[in-house]
This record gives structure tokens, sequence and C-alpha cells, in this order.
């Protein structure tokens, strides 16, 4: 019924991405008049612009190649943080969403906190996985240190963004 490469992509670490992939795409226009595109990137420089959208492409992308699953108690405690991690994520959205002149969304830490919350997920994530789908071992730690990466550029380029328009 099912060949390899439809259970490969059906356990593939993917569809925990394609999740937060969705909430973005449906809810972006909804979040406070500062993260609009045009104003988020005004004045940022391209080596931060381009470094985050290299990191963002391999953090988004590289769990396709990644079989996750629940065989080892380290993928269990996985799914726990990554659960915990985009719950944290969707509310630090949502507080900036429905609260957006409140003191937690103008301030630095809590209008940053969609760019810096998702380390949780991706750690869990990184848990999650038990092998990749190709001839290499599958280290955690590597996707870890990648999302590390991705999370301080992400970071940075919010923290800028928010002193554009606060300051």
């Amino acid at each position: 019924m099912f060949n390899e490469n439809m259970i490969k992509l059906l356990t593939s670490g993917f569809w925990f991405i394609v999740l937060v992939l969705l909430w973005n795409a449906f809810l972006a226009n909804k979040l406070p008049e500062p993260f609009n595109t045009d104003l988020f990137d005004k004045s940022i420089p391209n080596y931060v612009l381009y470094s985050e959208t290299i990191f963002r492409i391999l953090v988004f992308f590289l769990p396709i190649l990644i079989k996750v699953g629940l065989k080892k108690d380290i993928n269990k405690i996985g799914l726990v943080v990554y659960i915990m991690g985009v719950i944290i994520y969707f509310i630090s959205w949502l507080l900036l969403i429905y609260f957006p002149n409140s003191s937690w969304s103008t301030s630095l830490i809590g209008f940053m906190a969609p760019a810096y919350t998702p380390i949780v997920w991706l750690i869990g994530l990184a848990l999650l996985g038990e092998n990749l789908f190709i001839n290499s071992d599958y280290k955690p730690w590597l996707y870890i240190v990648l999302s590390v990466f991705f999370i301080i550029i992400h970071s940075y380029h919010t923290y800028l963004a928010y002193n554009n328009y606060y300051r």
C-alpha cells in the first residue's frame, strides 16, 4: 500500500515545521504595524537579511531529511518539548495580535518573543529525530546548532526592527 518514499514522507520531521508555517502564513497579516514587512525590514543590513534567509532555509527544510519517531526516551522528551515550544510560540503571537499596545507587546522582550521562542520547539524537533533518510548518522546537536544560529540572527533582525520603530 505504501512505498518507501511515501513512508519517508509521512515520518519526516517536515510535518512539524508545516504546522508553524501554516500558523505564520495565516496570521502574519494580523501582527501589529511594526511587523509589516516594509517596516520590519527597513534599514536592516543586507548581511543580516541574507544570513537569516540562509539559516531559515536550512532550519526549515532539513527536517525533510529527518525521520522522527517515539522509540527512545529522548524522542518522547522531544515531543513534549516541541508541544510546549509551539504553545509558547503561539502565545507570543497571540499577545501581539490581541494586545498590540500593551506594555508587554511594546517592550523589547515582548516584541521579540516570536523571534526567540522558536528555539524551544526547534530543540524539541531535533530530539524527535531518530535518523536521517540519507546515508549519514543523525546528530540532534547539529540541528540544534543550526537552529541557535538562526534564532540569534532572527532575534537580531527583530531587535533592529524594534529599535527602528520604537526609538
